[in-house]
């Protein structure tokens, strides 16, 4: 299964285009396929059925409110066909004023404190899909996918802190990461380092207190935790 498929609604002006683009690139980063028009569009295509057919195939609409998004009338359609098709809509509030608007007014828009942080607001659309029944399942698959193929010890402790905030998995999904431990190095044998910190090359510390990435996750969202949250509900 391919990943997550989220169309970027966005400014076309130079503030909202550099926004939408660091967007889109840190997403990719985090095994999110982020759309945006501009790269969906061949020349010679006819531009209003291709934007159709990508908002069609997305699973979900990010809308990327830079200065005069609210303003832009084909912004709101894309939203407005979004609406249309029940599919969950996260607003990305860059400026004062571009809070969402219409049918999205009673909506918490997610804040961009720091526009020059795109992978911090990366993390938070990725968090917000986790939370979304109709984006978990294809965002969890693809980064099970992404952490059964892991080529390095750093690549591994990346999906495994996505898959973190994807709640708890379930009993196929969590197979899908012991099966993946026993049958990859690269995740079999990585550790996960406090605060997600990169141990430094030159360390000689003992590796003795520093759990498994496969326990870290057992002990967030494997049948530990889940064993956990039972004895602690009695």
């Amino acid at each position: 299964m391919p990943n997550v498929k989220v169309f970027l609604s966005y400014n076309e002006g130079a503030a909202g285009g550099k926004a939408a683009q660091e967007l889109h690139d840190k997403l990719s980063e985090l095994h999110v396929d982020a759309v945006m028009a501009r790269h969906a569009i061949l020349p010679g295509t006819d531009w209003e059925q291709a934007i159709r057919a990508e908002l069609e195939s997305s699973a979900a609409l990010v809308s990327v409110g830079t200065k005069g998004y609210s303003a832009r009338p084909w912004c709101q359609q894309e939203i407005d066909w979004a609406l249309g098709r029940h599919v969950p809509i996260l607003w990305i509030q860059y400026a004062d004023g571009e809070s969402p608007a219409g049918f999205l007014a009673r909506t918490q828009a997610l804040i961009a404190d720091d526009p020059d942080q795109p992978e911090v607001i990366a993390r938070d659309v990725v968090q917000w899909l986790a939370g979304q029944e109709a984006t978990r399942d294809a965002l969890v698959d693809g980064l099970l996918e992404a952490l059964e193929t892991s080529s390095s010890y750093s690549q591994t402790r990346g999906c495994a802190d996505l898959l973190a905030l994807a709640g708890r998995l379930s009993e196929e999904e969590w197979g899908r990461v012991v099966r993946a431990a026993a049958e990859n190095r690269q995740v079999g044998n990585a550790v996960k380092w406090p605060g997600s910190k990169r141990r430094p090359a030159w360390s000689k510390g003992s590796h003795d207190d520093e759990p498994s990435v496969l326990d870290w996750l057992n002990d967030r969202i494997g049948p530990r935790a889940s064993h956990v949250q039972r004895r602690e509900q009695r």
